[in-house]
């Protein structure tokens, strides 16, 4: 269950919240499995989802001047990732995930 992760992530004990608690909770996201080297969000597209991983890592890039992809931030397992700027705001996302 998606809340049993992010709590053991963050070391919480995973008895704060009762089954039907934690079913509730997982209603309001949706499962996706995305293969290795998939882009969720390509520069200069609009944040539209926050994204949890389950498993895995996500990583954050853009190209420099030389057209070199420079990775700046990774996401890791048991956490949340989106651009809250893009997501907010509705501006277009100015890297890659």
């Amino acid at each position: 269950m998606l809340l049993e992760k992010l709590l053991k992530g963050a070391n919480f004990s995973i008895n704060i919240f009762n089954l039907e608690e934690s079913k509730l909770f997982d209603q309001y996201f949706e499962r996706i499995l995305i293969s290795k080297d998939t882009l969720l969000i390509k520069e200069g597209e609009i944040e539209r989802y926050s994204y949890f991983v389950f498993d895995g890592m996500l990583r954050f890039w853009l190209l420099n001047h030389k057209g070199e992809k420079q990775i700046f931030w990774f996401c890791k397992e048991g956490t949340f990732s989106m651009s809250n700027i893009s997501f907010t705001l509705q501006t277009r996302f100015t890297f890659n995930v």
